[in-house]
């Protein structure tokens, strides 16, 4: 889900709305709190704050955990670091990460379940470049 949540009861209203689009499909993959810098134009987005934005992803996916999906946050590597510093990792370690860098080999040093490693991707049947991942799915081990 695309998230433009500013506060906790945005994000609260993303995750409800969610659930009641999904309530009646076969969800086998994670519902992902995708919240990103708007760069193109100014956005009611720009101001907020680390902390705040922490805390509408944990908002939203313990709403999402709540309704037996699977929650998971997706973030550039620019949202963890540096460039806009607006993730606090720690806060939001309890859920995995879904994470966008694209390069051929990640720089990022903590865990994360996806990897969107590029955005110029060609794909047969899609006539323009578009994204690539990798999904890091935990099998279970064989007895």
């Amino acid at each position: 889900f695309f998230s433009q949540a500013v506060n906790v009861k945005e994000a609260r209203k993303e995750a409800i709305y969610i659930i009641d689009k999904i309530k009646d499909k076969n969800i086998t993959y994670p519902v992902v709190f995708d919240w990103e810098v708007i760069t193109e134009a100014p956005a009611r987005t720009d101001s907020i704050a680390g902390t705040t934005l922490s805390q509408c992803a944990l908002e939203f996916c313990s709403l999402i955990e709540g309704a037996g999906y699977k929650p998971m946050i997706y973030a550039s590597l620019n949202l963890l670091r540096e460039k806009y510093d607006k993730y606090d990792i720690d806060m939001i370690s309890k859920y995995d990460l879904w994470l966008a860098e694209y390069k051929d080999l990640p720089e990022y040093p903590y865990e994360f379940k996806m990897w969107q490693y590029t955005n110029e991707g060609k794909i047969d049947g899609i006539d323009f470049d578009t994204d690539l991942n990798v999904y890091f799915k935990e099998v279970p081990d064989e007895e």
